[in-house]
């Protein structure tokens, strides 16, 4: 497995305000890496707090992005401003996710549908997005992040589970 730099490289973290996605920017950022990080708008204070944060303990650029990427324009739109405001990234971390939690059949549709688009599609149309810069530069990294229950199924998870195995496959 390819081990990689990210000192002074940007990468941009979805869902990066709380959970795995904050840990994940903790992460990045001991390696040096300049942030761009990603959360829902209802999240942005907690995320420029997180952002002051990791500038000051470990000296490093850090932009914010809240944007709700199940907006129709929402992937497109967070490309747009991280190329606006940054210009190529090294690597994109797919990591915001939801879950529609209970029996399959009671779970509201809404819940089911948001849950197939933003653990699946929406990974799948920043991939599209970001990917061709960095093909045309010749370096670049995407990580997805999934889940156990890509590999065997949940109680009470259903579509979650069958949105973390799409993401698999398509990793």
């Amino acid at each position: 497995m390819t081990r990689y730099d990210f000192s002074g490289r940007k990468v941009l973290i979805t869902g990066a305000s709380t959970g795995i996605g904050r840990e994940l920017s903790g992460e990045f950022a001991r390696r040096g890496a300049h942030l761009a990080l990603g959360a829902l708008p209802e999240e942005a204070e907690a995320l420029e707090q997180w952002a002051s944060q990791l500038k000051a303990q470990f000296g490093i650029p850090v932009w914010t992005f809240p944007i709700n990427l199940l907006d129709d324009d929402g992937p497109d739109a967070l490309y747009g401003k991280v190329k606006a405001e940054i210009g190529d990234i090294f690597a994109l971390v797919n990591n915001a996710g939801i879950v529609a939690y209970g029996k399959f059949w009671e779970a509201p549709a809404k819940r089911q549908e948001d849950t197939l688009k933003l653990n699946l599609f929406i990974p799948m149309r920043l991939m599209r997005l970001f990917l061709p810069d960095m093909v045309k530069r010749g370096e670049g990294v995407v990580f997805n992040i999934s889940s156990v229950s890509a590999l065997q199924p949940t109680p009470f998870h259903t579509v979650y589970g069958a949105s973390k195995a799409g993401l698999q496959s398509l990793s």
